[in-house]
């Protein structure tokens, strides 16, 4: 950006002070640009991965502070970033009606809504119910199987005994290693479907 603008505005002919206030300009431009750049990048970063249905969906920052929620409010789910977090669905007609209304009036899906998380260390018997059929997984993708292998000697486990929850993010989706008690011992990376975040 720096380079282009200089050589558009420089002018042998233009008097050292109306070069040195181009420059300044410039300057401005390319630090306003830089400070633009790392707040949108940091605005993004995810902050939790939210299960809802059948699979953890991971959640920037900007999703909960653009609701007017403080950040600080998801530290009672833990200190570690980013969070794991349950999306408990709504449990009366009333709260169904008011998650579907953020949905449909103000586009925020179930995973963005602070109102439906609770501590995932109470609901691991609901997630582990969506246990991925990895065996079948891994025989299609030997890169995956690798990784998945790699986890399994570290840990010194065998296929049968852990969990594997899908995660899916913007840009990649993996797959979460579990224990048989509930501890995460791992990733896999997992093929992205780009039809998933349409």
């Amino acid at each position: 950006m720096g380079p282009a603008l200089t050589l558009v505005i420089y002018n042998v002919n233009k008097p050292k002070k109306e070069l040195y206030t181009d420059f300044s300009i410039i300057v401005f431009m390319q630090l306003a640009a830089l400070w633009w750049g790392v707040t949108t990048v940091y605005s993004q970063r995810p902050i939790a991965a939210v299960f809802w249905e059948n699979g953890l969906y991971t959640v920037p920052a900007s999703a909960i502070q653009d609701q007017g929620i403080d950040l600080a409010e998801l530290d009672k789910f833990g200190s570690e970033k980013p969070l794991y977090i349950f999306a408990e669905q709504p449990q009366t007609e009333e709260d169904r009606d008011k998650m579907i209304d953020m949905v449909l009036k103000h586009q925020i899906p179930p995973h963005h809504q602070v109102s439906l998380y609770r501590p995932i260390e109470s609901h691991y018997a609901d997630i582990f119910k969506h246990n991925l059929n990895i065996t079948e997984i891994i025989t299609h993708n030997t890169d995956m199987k690798k990784e998945v292998e790699k986890v399994l000697k570290k840990t010194d486990s065998s296929l049968d005994e852990n969990h594997y929850i899908s995660l899916k993010s913007k840009y990649r989706n993996i797959i979460l290693i579990y224990s048989h008690n509930n501890q995460l011992i791992g990733t896999a990376s997992a093929p992205f479907l780009e039809e998933e975040n349409q």
